[in-house]
């Protein structure tokens, strides 16, 4: 990338920091577009030189989440070097999934997904790739009318089952990366009640992320990425001013800290620490110009971990 278009790109991220100041409703957990990204882009399944498994867990009060993920690419054998017969290479498919609880109010989704891609690369080195993902999800909606406190609507609670559809592409390289997905293509199969107050919350929503590594000091490791993650509900492309949501991230040798600008009414920010072979990761939502007992933060807890393709052993200390 040349020195205009990275200019152009910080531009844009600074730009769009001062925009977003609309407040959207997440799906929760909140961090799980900072720690698991191929959830809203099946595109990004495997992208990375290790497999992971990672877990996501928020409590807070009226609703509870929790998020189990897991990604790898698929290696094959690739041509064997002198003394060694046992060596691998990348293969073009990457495979992850999910499984899922999450419950806001009088609504609980339990699922699960699976994810496919397929990596194309895009030089003789196989640095830089196009990929393409999809995935499929099944969920479990309880609809529990008494916790709404209404029960006159419909007294008792209210289960559907259905399944849903994402895709994704995913242009990445060693410093950039660029994506764009369409979640939950079959929409929402609930109909909302006589009064059109309580629906399944599910909905047809694009996202578009983008990002650049931006190299500080090579001998200390320190990296500055700048990226920026815009929504557009139900593919109608009119954004919002709260659909804008800038990302920075810091690192510093084994750790990463970074704030996400996703809700003008909090001031987000989190944190991760690498260990070998595996990592925990934190985030925070703390409320603006009101008492915490009238607002309480949001606090998400995450771990992960990261295994080399060869043989599942830990080769490098740091994985980002």
């Amino acid at each position: 990338m040349s020195g205009i278009n990275k200019t152009i790109f910080i531009i844009f991220f600074i730009f769009s920091c001062f925009i977003s100041e609309a407040q959207e409703t997440p799906v929760n957990p909140v961090s799980n577009k900072i720690f698991s990204s191929y959830i809203f882009n099946p595109a990004i399944t495997g992208s990375k030189d290790f497999a992971s498994v990672s877990t996501i867990a928020s409590f807070q009060d009226g609703f509870s989440s929790q998020i189990l993920t897991a990604d790898a690419r698929l290696s094959k054998k690739a041509s064997p070097y002198l003394y060694s017969n046992t060596n691998k290479e990348f293969g073009n498919i990457g495979v992850g999934g999910s499984v899922f609880n999450d419950r806001n109010g009088a609504s609980k989704n339990i699922g699960a997904s699976t994810s496919v891609s397929y990596h194309i690369p895009l030089n003789k080195n196989k640095l830089s790739f196009l990929s393409f993902g999809a995935a499929v999800k099944g969920v479990q909606n309880t609809m529990d009318y008494g916790v709404a406190g209404d029960s006159l609507i419909n007294p008792g609670t209210e289960e559907t089952f259905f399944p849903n559809l994402d895709f994704g592409v995913y242009l990445y390289g060693p410093g950039f990366y660029a994506g764009f997905s369409a979640t939950n293509l079959l929409g929402n199969p609930g109909i909302a009640d006589s009064l059109g107050v309580y629906e399944i919350p599910v909905s047809q929503q694009s996202f578009f992320l983008a990002g650049y590594k931006i190299l500080i000091s090579k001998s200390l490791n320190i990296i500055l990425e700048p990226s920026v993650i815009i929504t557009s509900k139900e593919f109608n492309f009119e954004l919002e001013r709260g659909d804008i949501q800038p990302i920075i991230r810091l690192y510093l040798q084994d750790f990463c800290m970074g704030m996400y600008f996703n809700d003008s009414d909090k001031n987000s920010f989190f944190f991760q620490y690498n260990y070998p072979g595996f990592y925990l990761g934190a985030y925070f939502g703390i409320p603006q110009n009101t008492v915490f007992y009238l607002n309480k933060p949001i606090i998400e807890l995450s771990a992960g971990i990261n295994l080399s393709r060869e043989n599942f052993k830990v080769k490098h200390p740091v994985h980002w």
